[in-house]
């Protein structure tokens, strides 16, 4: 096959690619990539390894659990605030409810008691 037609050798512009220009520079480009990521690692390593980053990330644990103690904390308090309502009111309603009942009751012993008082007199009566 022709030097000129080999697909692998065309560039964009249709022009042959140097490789001798073109890996060299993909591989400083990668070079300069993973010094980069090397730098980077090594500065993250020297941040966090002084004392002043780690009191800081101490206080923000610290700060974090705080949060989250007063979190569970107010639900807790606000579940408790809730039944003690709930006890309340339901309390009441019983409690009305029982005197209804109390007081249907006593109605109708009332009666009972009148029926049957009539009837006992009568019947002493006789």
């Amino acid at each position: 096959m022709d030097r000129q037609t080999d697909n692998k050798d065309i560039g964009h512009n249709g022009t042959r690619l140097d490789v001798l220009i073109v890996i060299p520079a993909l591989l400083w480009y990668n070079c300069e990539e993973q010094l980069k990521q090397i730098e980077a690692i090594k500065t993250y390593r020297h941040i966090t390894a002084a004392d002043e980053f780690k009191e800081i990330a101490r206080l923000r644990e610290r700060a974090r659990h705080n949060e989250a103690s007063a979190l569970g904390h107010a639900r807790r308090e606000g579940k408790a605030e809730g039944r003690r309502e709930g006890e309340q009111i339901g309390g009441k309603r019983a409690d009305e409810k029982w005197q209804g009942v109390v007081a249907e009751q006593a109605a109708l012993i009332a009666e009972l008691q009148a029926r049957f008082g009539e009837r006992n007199i009568k019947d002493e009566d006789e």
